[in-house]
């Protein structure tokens, strides 16, 4: 798919390079001595530049990008680094079915590792590159986020098991909705707000302010991830449902609202606690 893998090289340069570039920062000490300071500054200062060369050229890359135009762009809250992150995270193979069997047996051989070993190589194949279509529903891209709760939790990292989700879009998204909650003008922190008086007004006491706040953030992401399905599809000319509480468990659709439209940041909202 065109532009995949360059957003994915240079999202993923960036992100190391504000790393470094926090690391380096800590490691000041004014006990080193002037000459100390002055070369942290100055390796500082050169990766700050590193950095505004690929936000720009990030920022190239992702503008002609069609979903990007369609409605991402809009979104307040989601800039071109974040919006560049989301495409080449979602973006990947559409893998059939024989080759989804293939792909587990294959790693089915590779449990321990000795020491000493050479590792095998990553599985490959010639499925065809796609992007929302490698999720025909909204609860299919919720679970690859990493969004969609496991008895009554969200999933975790575990050591030994492997993990179903995708770590790179879930720590993306932890970026937007921290975004989101920053942004008063953007229509999901309007999301966020109204979950956040839903459920201080029923579990203060019961939970932290802390677990409050982050249940708060987890609905105002899942509202976006759900429109970001619906809007990516609609564009593509894709069958669309509503998201799973209201297509199968028939939760009053009373409170479901379709995604905003392009620029669209206020409107009335209705809280359901769904």
């Amino acid at each position: 798919m065109t532009g995949r893998n360059i957003l994915s090289s240079i999202t993923g340069i960036y992100d190391d390079i504000v790393a470094t570039r926090i690391a380096v920062g800590n490691r000041r000490d004014p006990r080193l001595g002037p000459e100390a300071e002055s070369f942290n500054d100055e390796v500082t200062g050169k990766l700050l530049d590193i950095e505004k060369e690929l936000k720009k050229r990030i920022a190239r890359e992702v503008a002609p990008h069609p979903f990007y135009n369609y409605w991402l762009e809009s979104v307040t809250g989601v800039g071109p680094i974040l919006g560049a992150q989301i495409i080449s995270c979602i973006q990947g193979q559409l893998h059939t079915p024989e080759c989804i069997v293939k792909r587990a047996a294959y790693y089915a051989k590779k449990t321990k590792v000795q020491r000493g070993v050479k590792r095998a190589r990553r599985y490959t194949c010639e499925c065809p590159e796609v992007d929302i279509e490698r999720f025909p529903t909204i609860s299919s891209l919720r679970k690859y986020a990493g969004l969609a709760p496991v008895d009554g939790k969200i999933p975790r990292p575990r050591a030994g098991e492997r993990v179903t989700w995708s770590p790179l879009l879930k720590k993306v998204l932890w970026k937007v909705g921290d975004s989101f909650v920053k942004k008063r003008k953007s229509y999901y922190r309007g999301i966020y707000d109204e979950y956040k008086k839903y459920y201080v007004e029923r579990d203060t006491g019961k939970i932290s302010l802390k677990q409050i706040d982050n249940r708060a953030r987890l609905k105002a992401k899942q509202r976006f991830i759900d429109d970001l399905w619906v809007k990516w599809r609609t564009m593509k000319g894709l069958p669309v449902t509503k998201p799973y509480a209201f297509a199968v468990l028939g939760h009053s659709e009373d409170h479901y609202e379709p995604p905003p439209e392009a620029g669209e940041e206020t409107r009335s909202r209705a809280v359901s606690p769904t």
